[in-house]
């Protein structure tokens, strides 16, 4: 439950203002495990405020940032500023320079979780990262676009999960420290005769405080999508592929990369409010794996093959 209250304007030349205030308050978050149900509360109080300066025609200064003070034991207060210089060098092109910092707290499972093996720890903080990027748009046409990013990411305070000292039990801390440096690219296009194309490819590495590449943590990340209307565009059919390179698992090994297609048909417009979703997934029904989290018995965790999911919605007059 919480609201939000948000004031636009432009009351001064060449400013954008944003400025608002939020309040939520998640009044009941509970889980189970063996030794019973646990049951917490947590409220956020927040404000935040962003000013879009025209300097000049071609280059625009955003500066921003917001507050976030949590009732819970160990997070407090959070400021998380951003600043970005954006630059238009001819009208189809930008250039945007950012660099910000954010927070994420900890869910009320990391801090409040214990049963045999593993104990609680309510004062468990937030896990800080700073971000710095560099992005070019080009809009080629009215129908073409590229975007291109360059991106490091420093993380600090890194939740994670420690066998306590002459102990077997174990605890979330905040211990861990990672970077990572990145390459994204990705090409939209779109037709006349409905056809729409897009594909995208990411290229990062991520190393952890020990210098090892982070868990869970591919270096290469590709998707292709194609959708193109049928039946006198009563349908759109969409193929897609998702590829991802090697990853390392918790135990240091390395689960195998994998691609999956999909194929979605969903109709284009609505029949006496009825809307109909077709889709098979994992199409070709590639056996793959996903890296178990920390404090699983598995390493890798098989994924579904081919699935098949049937969707419809209805919307009231």
């Amino acid at each position: 439950m919480g609201g939000d209250v948000k004031f636009v304007g432009d009351w001064f030349d060449r400013h954008k203002l944003v400025f608002g205030a939020e309040y939520r308050d998640d009044f009941e978050i509970s889980f189970h495990n063996d030794f019973g149900a646990s049951q917490y509360s947590r409220t956020t109080a927040s404000l935040y405020g962003e000013d879009e300066i025209g300097i000049t025609d071609k280059w625009k200064l955003n500066v921003g940032g917001r507050y976030d003070q949590s009732s819970v034991s160990g997070v407090g207060g959070n400021l998380s500023p951003r600043v970005a210089l954006i630059y238009s060098p001819i009208a189809p092109t930008t250039i945007k320079a950012s660099f910000g910092s954010a927070f994420r707290m900890p869910s009320a499972y990391e801090q409040f979780y214990h049963d045999a093996t593993q104990i609680s720890n309510p004062n468990l903080g937030p896990e800080y990262v700073t971000t710095t990027e560099l992005v070019l748009q080009h809009q080629f046409s009215r129908e073409m676009r590229f975007t291109g990013s360059l991106y490091h990411y420093q993380t600090q305070d890194l939740i994670t999960n420690v066998t306590l000292p002459s102990s077997t039990l174990t605890e979330n801390i905040n211990a861990g420290r990672s970077h990572t440096d990145g390459l994204e690219l990705e090409l939209e296009r779109n037709w006349d005769n409905g056809v729409r194309f897009r594909g995208s490819y990411a290229r990062q590495e991520s190393i952890d405080s020990d210098g090892l590449h982070m868990v869970d943590s591919p270096e290469n990340l590709g998707k292709l999508n194609v959708t193109f209307p049928m039946l006198q565009n009563a349908v759109r059919t969409g193929i897609e592929v998702q590829a991802t390179s090697a990853r390392i698992t918790e135990l240091r090994h390395t689960a195998g990369g994998y691609a999956v297609a999909n194929l979605t048909f969903s109709s284009e417009k609505s029949y006496d409010g009825l809307r109909g979703l077709f889709s098979i997934r994992n199409l070709f029904d590639r056996q793959y794996v996903s890296v178990a989290p920390a404090g699983m018995v598995q390493d890798t965790l098989p994924m579904d093959g081919r699935n098949v999911w049937f969707e419809v919605d209805y919307s009231f007059k």
